[in-house]
């Protein structure tokens, strides 16, 4: 075996070792999310990396405004503000 397949056995491990410890957190699914809070296997969580951290997931406000945002000015990011111009969606 080469450098390169020795270090992707290494890695391979370390990731298995983590798995058997209960320690992999990565690609996880979640079932149930309540703001900061998920359930992952039936262990109640409290997740900091979500968009969701505040509790604002499928706020009614928030659905609401971005439904208007859409029907306003469309999908899509139209491109980068200093080159394609400032929107009156950026004001």
């Amino acid at each position: 075996m080469d450098a390169f397949g020795q270090k992707i056995a290494a890695f391979s491990k370390q990731v298995e070792d983590l798995r058997q410890k209960d320690h992999y957190y990565y690609l996880q699914q979640i079932d149930r999310l309540n703001g900061a809070r998920v359930e992952i296997e039936g262990r109640e969580m409290v997740m900091f990396s979500s968009y969701s951290y505040l509790g604002l997931l499928k706020h009614p406000r928030i659905e609401a405004a971005a439904k208007e945002a859409v029907d306003r000015f469309g999908t899509g990011t139209h491109g980068v503000r200093i080159l394609a111009g400032t929107t009156a969606l950026h004001n």
